[in-house]
């Protein structure tokens, strides 16, 4: 009887280290086929190397990084207009209309910037005018 179970054991053994073999090969193989499949053939383009219609175009918002400096510009001179507004929009309705019209344009101008800001920076993450950009825009409402 001990015998027996001996050759039991001794067939357990061969066919677990026979399953491993098979496991490890096939992970080789896998990796293999990984490799070649996934390799460096297969680069990131620059972006430079794209054709202009896979990007988007932010002429819509500003001709120019010139441009958005003008209107970056006329933002923060007139943020400090809503203060006029402060302690008396109750009075009237008129006043009231006043500072939400003057709101409203200055946050579109706002708006425009964060956008053309931010996507110019995620067009090239190393181009630190357009980190600086987005900065500039945090800084401008604290």
């Amino acid at each position: 009887m001990v015998n027996t179970t001996m050759k039991g054991q001794k067939m357990k053994n061969s066919s677990g280290r026979m399953i491993l073999n098979l496991l490890v090969a096939a992970l080789l193989l896998i990796s293999v086929f990984s490799i070649s499949a996934f390799g460096a053939t297969n680069a990131i383009p620059q972006r430079a190397d794209i054709e202009d219609k896979y990007k988007w175009n932010l002429d819509d918002l500003y001709s120019s990084d010139e441009a958005w400096e003008v209107e970056y510009k006329f933002l923060d001179e007139n943020i400090e207009r809503l203060a006029q507004f402060q302690g008396k929009l109750g009075e009237s309705s008129d006043i009231l209309l006043k500072c939400f019209q003057l709101r409203d344009s200055l946050e579109l101008i706002e708006h425009n910037l964060w956008v053309y800001g931010y996507l110019k920076l995620d067009e090239d993450n190393r181009e630190s005018k357009y980190q600086e950009m987005t900065q500039r825009m945090q800084g401008l409402w604290s």
